[in-house]
């Protein structure tokens, strides 16, 4: 924030200097800052998922359900766009396999013994959480500014110390933070 702006206004001769007094006294406030892309929320439906599915330890929904993460509106002038998962908001079930737990793991009305996993990029690549990455995408439309997408997805998986499972609604969120440069 600027505190003051003052203005002064100077002339000089060859044989004297004259200063006029402050014109202008007081504040402005502001940012100057690049744009930024517009980035909605990304919902990927899960559809209903047969109990029959996870019938062995450490077993998998092998159907990746895919979506898209649009990147919007991004202005000319950035060196990188980033995207970075922070550690989902009802923590871990299985961290090492980025196995995060179901929303609300202890209502009696979610699921039991399974968790999501989520994907990033073309090849379903489990996500790197709270690491920072930078999206190819943007350099496609860096010098036009345009909006690009990214694949995104998820999973249930029951991990392989899960011993009971129970059936139930099975929803899931994750914070993702896009960064502008």
């Amino acid at each position: 924030m600027i505190q003051a702006v003052s203005l002064i206004v100077e002339f000089e001769s060859q044989s004297n200097r004259y200063s006029t007094k402050s014109v202008y006294s007081g504040t402005a406030t502001g940012t100057v800052a690049k744009g930024t892309c517009k980035t909605p929320d990304v919902v990927i439906p899960m559809g209903n998922t047969n109990f029959a599915t996870f019938n062995r330890t450490g077993a998998v929904n092998d159907r990746w359900n895919n979506a898209t993460l649009n990147v919007n509106d991004c202005p000319v002038g950035l060196t990188q766009v980033t995207i970075k998962f922070n550690t989902p908001l009802a923590g871990w079930l299985d961290q090492a396999n980025s196995v995060f737990n179901l929303n609300n793991p202890s209502d009696p009305t979610t699921a039991k013994g399974i968790g999501i996993q989520m994907s990033f990029g073309d090849n379903n690549t489990p996500v790197a959480y709270n690491t920072a990455q930078t999206l190819s995408g943007y350099s496609t439309v860096r010098n036009d500014g345009d909006s690009f997408s990214v694949p995104i997805g998820a999973r249930y998986v029951k991990p392989a110390s899960t011993t009971r499972l129970v059936a139930g609604q099975a929803n899931g969120a994750v914070v993702f933070v896009m960064s502008y440069e």
